[in-house]
């Protein structure tokens, strides 16, 4: 993957730098309080061999992972004498012996002692903001989980990215809008009265010279990347990205692959260069999409602001855990214990029967879902191995920030590189003796609303004209804005 450090130079981009974010810690403690989501992530994660992974951004994907093994390994220890205790329970309610509601007595101890290592031991102690260790997760691992693990990872550095449904910029979060432009490119421009033959020169060197200047603003955690979008419906035919039908898509391909898709793009595959920054400890995330093309005689030009928003509400609930319980915050959890054990008690014969189908692979779950992809797979030739949305997204608030000052920054960062970008391509028009007359017309219209403009015609997402205008804008509101 290509990337620029905030000083111009190309770097890798390093797992280590995601493992201490924000979205991780809200993410690991996630899949420690829902059992069902834990279960859902490791579904599409660790047990899935076919379609692909899409990337969280600022997300150490491999450390929620554990996390969610270690809810597991938690859970079997809580659900084993569980399932023990409920099946006595039963024989001795239907054989009316009157020791049922004694075994229901252990059994809300067990939850309560789970519960409260889960609030206090692991949240309170291992997963608040001044306390927070990716660490605490690596579990002892076998061969086999250890090298997948190793997989995932791989894929959080794609530059092919895969997507299904509609948006090809999944991953990314929320659709800012953004705006688009046609360019005559064999018009020269007006030199003291004469017309100046236009020069030539490639896409590549158009997106390089708009990289180099955005660069030289010093943002923090500014990365400068290159991609291609394809949707998974169209891979099959493409052997360097899926070379068997029966395997996941590589999507971490040589630059000299991507490089193609810069000059000649394809109806299927495009290529994008993404300014991405990162904030707020990995949970303000913008990120801007640029594509250059040559279309005939014009250069089409389009851009689209994307915007990860910060961890909703719903998955910031580990931030109100205590390391230690004071006595209040034991009996308050005495009490919802004692009406949620029969709830566990059941789950618990689910999480028996799952345990015997395991030891019979014939009935698996698993196995009996990888036949019936693999059995897809073969009979479709249009398989969909993209995927709809990242976990980062899912687990993203979807209107709100939480905090002002984040609205603010995102507002920040998005005018300033805006404006980089059309004063560079202004310069660069010129430089090549283009005329750029019509683009320094809309270039303030660009700058303050997103426009699309092509054969003279002008579609609008956020756009004012006349008197007294007024402007109706795609935006991810804060907190006090969406509670008026």
């Amino acid at each position: 993957m290509k990337a620029y450090s905030k000083n111009g130079k190309k770097r890798a981009i390093q797992t280590s730098e995601r493992k201490s974010t924000e979205s991780t810690r809200y993410f690991c403690a996630a899949v420690q309080m829902d059992d069902k989501f834990c279960d859902q992530v490791l579904e599409y994660t660790l047990e899935e061999d076919y379609k692909v992974i899409a990337i969280c951004h600022d997300v150490d994907l491999p450390c929620v992972i554990r996390s969610c093994l270690s809810t597991k390994e938690r859970r079997r220890e809580r659900d084993i004498p569980l399932v023990v205790l409920t099946i006595i329970a039963f024989i001795a309610f239907f054989s009316f012996i009157p020791l049922s509601f004694i075994f229901y007595i252990i059994a809300w101890g067990i939850v309560f002692f789970d519960q409260k290592r889960i609030r206090y031991n692991i949240l309170g102690q291992h997963l608040q903001r001044n306390n927070f260790d990716p660490d605490f997760f690596d579990l002892s691992l076998n061969q086999k989980t250890a090298k997948k693990l190793e997989e995932i990872e791989e894929t959080q550095k794609a530059n092919v990215i895969i997507y299904d449904g509609f948006s090809p910029f999944v991953g990314s979060g929320l659709n800012m809008g953004g705006w688009s432009l046609s360019i005559d490119v064999t018009k020269g421009k007006n030199d003291v009265g004469c017309i100046v033959e236009p020069l030539s020169f490639e896409i590549s060197e158009l997106y390089d010279y708009i990289s180099d200047s955005i660069s030289e603003l010093e943002l923090d955690n500014l990365q400068i990347t290159d991609s291609l979008h394809i949707n998974g419906q169209d891979l099959r035919g493409y052997k360097e990205i899926l070379p068997s039908p029966l395997m996941r898509p590589i999507t971490k391909l040589e630059n000299d692959f991507v490089s193609r898709f810069v000059e000649n793009p394809t109806h299927s595959i495009r290529h994008y260069r993404c300014i991405r920054v990162t904030d707020w400890k990995g949970e303000l995330i913008l990120s801007i999409f640029l594509r250059f093309a040559r279309i005939g005689k014009n250069l089409f030009i389009e851009a689209d602001y994307y915007l990860l928003a910060p961890v909703s509400a719903h998955y910031r609930r580990v931030d109100s855990f205590k390391s230690e319980p004071s006595f209040e915050d034991m009996l308050k959890l005495a009490i919802e214990t004692s009406s949620s054990t029969f709830k566990y008690c059941l789950a618990s014969i689910f999480f028996g029967i799952n345990s015997i189908k395991s030891a019979f692979p014939l009935l698996s779950d698993s196995r009996r879902k990888r036949r019936k992809k693999i059995k897809e797979i073969k009979s479709n030739p249009a398989f969909n191995y993209g995927v709809y949305r990242s976990y980062r997204e899912i687990i993203s608030s979807s209107n709100e920030y939480n905090r002002y000052f984040q609205k603010l920054d995102k507002e920040m960062y998005l005018k300033t590189i805006e404006r980089k970008i059309v004063d560079t391509l202004s310069q660069f028009l010129d430089i090549k003796n283009i005329d750029a007359s019509d683009f320094k017309e809309t270039k303030s219209t660009i700058l303050n609303n997103g426009v699309i403009v092509s054969g003279g015609n002008v579609s609008t997402q956020n756009l004012t004209v006349g008197k007294n205008p007024t402007s109706i804008i795609n935006t991810v509101t804060d907190k006090s804005d969406s509670k008026k």
